[in-house]
């Protein structure tokens, strides 16, 4: 059973060591970098890629486009697909 000494065995080893190896300890849930108490999501959309919802194109529809332009990279969103298939709309790539 680990005692609370070994716990804090473990905290100042990790605290000692250099700072790329303080980066990695954050997978094990040691965060000993107080500027980035955190993981960061990877599930955020960089590089200024676009996101095509459900509620873009009902705009779309109701001002009576049949084809819709996306720029490359756009993101559909899975409702919006969904339409897209059932109503048969177009989607030209620019």
């Amino acid at each position: 059973m680990i005692s609370t000494d070994d716990i804090v065995d473990i905290i100042s080893r990790l605290s000692q060591k250099n700072s790329s190896d303080r980066q990695s300890s954050a997978r094990y849930g040691f965060f000993s970098r107080p500027e980035e108490p955190y993981i960061r999501s990877f599930s955020v959309l960089r590089g200024g890629r676009k996101f095509f919802s459900e509620y873009d194109l009902r705009q779309s529809l109701q001002r009576g486009e049949k084809t819709i332009r996306l720029t490359r990279g756009t993101i559909i969103s899975p409702l919006a697909q969904e339409i897209i298939d059932e109503k048969g709309i177009e989607i030209v790539w620019e």
